[in-house]
């Protein structure tokens, strides 16, 4: 006579197995949501310290009757089309384009980790819009560079 023997019969097993998948397939794609999210806002916060600096740099600059250079360096509309920026047609606001570069960052007190590998903050001191340059994927897919854009997502 057979004991009757307790154990994991294969159903039990493959059942087992398919949730197990189904959890770790919906925690990796929560991570990647999490972890795009937080690129995002680390892009956005980042932007928002650039646009407030450059606002206080203009306000001086004005208040000082353009004695000084604007930090970093003029940049043609021409540069901006690649980041999706078209010329207003007004020249007070389109010719106030300057790059911040990781040296800039240093040089106006902050934190240069702002910028890595080379990426760069185009920023407009009249219309107070900030670029930067590596831009964050959008959840379509599509590259966003501009504060105002990122704001949307």
């Amino acid at each position: 006579m057979l004991k009757n023997e307790k154990g994991v019969t294969l159903t039990v097993l493959i059942i087992t197995i398919a949730v197990m998948l189904i959890i770790a397939g919906a925690t990796i794609t929560t991570s990647e949501l999490i972890l795009r999210d937080a690129r995002i806002k680390t892009a956005i916060t980042g932007m928002y310290l650039a646009k407030a600096k450059a606002s206080a740099i203009y306000s001086d600059w004005e208040f000082n009757k353009h004695l000084s250079n604007l930090p970093g360096s003029h940049i043609s509309v021409d540069k901006l089309a690649r980041f999706g920026v078209t010329p207003e047609g007004d020249t007070k606001i389109d010719d106030f384009w300057y790059e911040w570069t990781q040296d800039d960052i240093r040089e106006l007190g902050l934190d240069e980790t702002l910028l890595k590998d080379g990426a760069e903050y185009f920023v407009n001191y009249v219309s107070e819009e900030i670029i930067y340059t590596p831009g964050v994927k959008d959840s379509d897919g599509n590259m966003v560079y501009t504060l105002s854009e990122m704001l949307e997502l």
